[in-house]
């Protein structure tokens, strides 16, 4: 199981990851083929998105689908984290009862 919960973080870092270089991406984005192309954080995204794609394949190899889903809802965790550290938003308490719930639920699932 250590492996699988190793996997799962490495996979849902690689996930928010890719979606805080969409975020620097979309600050240049337009529908011109050559401008996307040439987006190397939307190119890195979205590599980054089939990586994390790949390692969770590969974690499902090893658990169930119903106990390793909702673990990735971490991603939502680092995205959160990146967003507030790279682009200074808000943490509201919102977000953080969200991270908490968050948090408690993979907990609770990971626990046999």
């Amino acid at each position: 199981m250590i492996l699988v919960i190793i996997l799962l973080i490495i996979s849902t870092l690689m996930g928010a990851s890719g979606a805080i270089l969409f975020k620097k991406a979309s600050k240049d984005i337009s529908l011109n083929l050559k401008k996307i192309i040439t987006n190397w954080p939307l190119i890195l995204g979205a590599v980054l998105y089939a990586g994390a794609s790949i390692v969770f394949v590969y974690a499902l190899k090893l658990e169930e689908l119903s106990v390793l889903y909702p673990m990735t809802a971490l991603s939502y965790v680092w995205a959160t984290i990146g967003a507030w550290r790279l682009y200074k938003e808000n943490i509201t308490t919102k977000k953080i009862i969200g991270i908490a719930l968050i948090i408690l639920g993979v907990v609770v699932i990971t626990i046999k």
